[in-house]
């Protein structure tokens, strides 16, 4: 799947940007770890996901540019749960 593609991408950038709490790329990496696994149905991986990325996208300390990112990664999750 291209979409869960860009989302793994997206992560992967984040988690490797100093700026991102570090609590956060925990989540993120997490979030990454889940969408990977073989062992789940795909709509249980996405719902899960954007469930967490929900939760994320709330903490204060994100700056502008990763609160924008992380919202992206819910636009493309919410894409994937409709398909």
């Amino acid at each position: 799947m291209k979409e869960l593609t860009e989302v793994i991408e997206i992560i992967k950038e984040l988690c490797t940007d100093k700026s991102i709490p570090k609590n956060v790329r925990s989540v993120l990496t997490d979030i990454e770890e889940l969408l990977l696994d073989d062992h789940k149905e795909i709509a249980m991986k996405v719902d899960s996901a954007s469930q967490m990325i929900g939760e994320i996208s709330l903490d204060p300390n994100l700056s502008s540019f990763a609160r924008t990112q992380i919202w992206e990664l819910s636009s493309i999750l919410e894409d994937l749960n409709g398909e």
